[in-house]
């Protein structure tokens, strides 16, 4: 696993929480709401992507891959992300 991969998820990720709490606490000014909704929407699309990619199918990809190696009697090779 990348470290890259883990500090980009971690970004993604706060930045998205923030940007919730932002909208809650804080009142934007009226010509700013438009486009601080669309850049919560963009954001709430990457962090799907991230859970999507930590808990979804690739998580799902390299169970898969061990369960195969484990049945055909070959030594486990961990899956490179």
């Amino acid at each position: 696993m990348k470290r890259s991969h883990v500090w980009l998820g971690m970004i993604i990720c706060a930045m998205f929480m923030a940007a919730v709490v932002a909208l809650f606490k804080i009142e934007p000014p009226p010509g700013a709401k438009e486009p601080l909704l669309i850049l919560v929407g963009s954001l709430g699309a990457a962090f799907g992507a991230v859970v999507n990619y930590w808990f979804g199918s690739s998580s799902g990809s390299a169970h898969k891959n061990e369960l195969l190696a484990a049945r055909d009697g070959a030594p486990s090779i961990p899956a490179k992300l």
